[in-house]
């Protein structure tokens, strides 16, 4: 099974959608196009398309060079809900986004901000107070991600 790609930051891209727009994106050159991607997601900033191709090889989905990777290139043959499977089950091999999920599920509610920073110093080093923030806002995102496409209550 795949696991996510410790050799790149912890990620900063809240809309794990666009992550599947790029996924499934029909030419893997334009992967390199950022000004292409920035109007293609949207009209986002050519900073913020870092962040989603950060976060696409964070999630090892992308190489170094912007390629698909050979599990990307397997989840872009299935299903919707199959490659939602598929990208759940990455997910949940980072351990903030594992132990997060897996807490809110115990507790049947919501972690704030500050219990998913102190869920991310454990496994991350981030540097910075307002780095563990801004990531903190990526994980909560991806959480409510996957409950929104498994059907949770919360």
């Amino acid at each position: 099974m795949e696991t996510v790609n410790y050799n790149f930051p912890f990620p900063q891209a809240d809309d794990i959608n666009k992550i599947v727009i790029l996924l499934n994106l029909d030419d893997e050159n334009l992967l390199s196009d950022s000004a292409f991607l920035g109007r293609f997601l949207g009209d986002i900033s050519e900073r913020q398309v870092s962040y989603y191709t950060s976060a696409m090889k964070y999630l090892g989905l992308i190489t170094a060079d912007r390629k698909y990777t050979p599990h990307a290139i397997y989840m872009r043959e299935l299903s919707t809900f199959n490659q939602n499977i598929e990208l759940a089950k990455l997910l949940l091999t980072d351990p903030v986004l594992a132990k997060v999920y897996l807490m809110e599920k115990a507790i049947e509610t919501k972690l704030d901000r500050d219990d998913v920073v102190e869920v991310m110093r454990e496994y991350v080093e981030l540097g910075s107070e307002n780095m563990y923030q801004r990531r903190s806002q990526t994980v909560m995102s991806w959480i409510s991600w996957l409950n929104t496409n498994f059907n949770d209550k919360f």
